[in-house]
């Protein structure tokens, strides 16, 4: 952004811009004002500091900590620290993504 400027919604726009030659100003243009129509006049009060796809998947890393043991190894394979797996690997598993109830063990899925 530039100094002093606080519009995310056109800087956003800018930079898809820079990174891909088939947008079009008048497709910018076209989505800018949905964005400002949807968005207008609101206070974003958090944006994460990493993008979700970047994240690392609690379920991968217990499946690899079963077949490595150690945490190290897996840490460093995963890019994160092991303090971050740890953390990781203490919260409970997620449901089942199908009917709620808790998953089998190195799945996203229950025995159902």
């Amino acid at each position: 952004m530039k100094a002093g400027s606080n519009d995310i919604i056109r800087w956003v726009i800018d930079r898809m811009i820079a990174h891909e030659e088939s947008i079009t100003q008048e497709l910018a243009l076209t989505v800018e004002r949905e964005a400002r129509r949807e968005w207008g006049g609101q206070t974003i009060p958090y944006i994460a500091k990493t993008c979700a796809a970047d994240r690392p998947d609690p379920v991968a890393i217990r499946r690899d900590l079963d077949r490595q043991p150690n945490v190290g190894t897996v840490a460093q394979r995963h890019g994160i620290s092991r303090r971050t797996l740890y953390r990781l690997i203490s919260k409970p598993w997620p449901a089942c993504r199908l009917c709620h109830s808790p998953p089998d063990r190195g799945t996203a899925f229950c025995a159902n």
